[in-house]
């Protein structure tokens, strides 16, 4: 019973050091929707974020929102290792669009390469999806809405997390 536990230890550990990942981020997201009026074309972005030691490309496809919507300079796009590269997303609301319609755009990022090669065993990658939502408003309502320039969110996620470790131990040693 004992061996295969650590059999089973041994293979997640394993199989998890050959998934390949990627992230994915966008411009807009639910809680943050682009506002445009009829007849107005825009260009918002998905920035794809390689965390990997080698040079990957992922493939990009519109699931839902290709009537208004279309990738630019894709569908494949490169990303080099520890960097970051945009998917420009761009989005046409047509004339005859009512104040207050909305559309949904939805994009699925899906790892084509690298490939494993000989002897570098399998490895996994899945699929990111990511969408938006494009509302349709009177020309007073519509915002400039300046572009984010980063975050530091996983930096403060660790950072907490630390500090949750550091706070722990401390209360462990003053207990003995």
């Amino acid at each position: 019973m004992i061996n295969k536990v650590y059999l089973s230890f041994f293979l997640v550990v394993f199989l998890a050091s050959s998934v390949v990942a990627f992230g994915v981020g966008a411009e807009y997201w639910t809680d943050r929707q682009l506002e445009m009026m009829p007849g107005q074309t825009a260009e918002t972005f998905f920035e794809i974020q390689n965390p990997e030691d080698v040079e990957i490309v992922v493939q990009g496809n519109l699931l839902e929102g290709s009537e208004v919507a279309s990738l630019i300079d894709g569908p494949d796009y490169s990303v080099d290792s520890k960097e970051k590269n945009r998917a420009v997303v761009r989005v046409t609301i047509p004339e005859s669009a009512s104040i207050g319609d909305r559309y949904t755009i939805k994009a699925v990022f899906k790892q084509i390469s690298p490939v494993a090669g000989e002897g570098e065993g399998v490895q996994f990658s899945f699929n990111v999806a990511k969408e938006f939502d494009v509302l349709v408003v009177k020309e007073a309502e519509v915002q400039e809405v300046e572009a984010p320039q980063g975050t530091n969110f996983w930096y403060w996620v660790i950072g907490i997390i630390i500090l949750i470790i550091i706070i722990w131990f401390a209360m462990k040693a003053m207990k003995k």
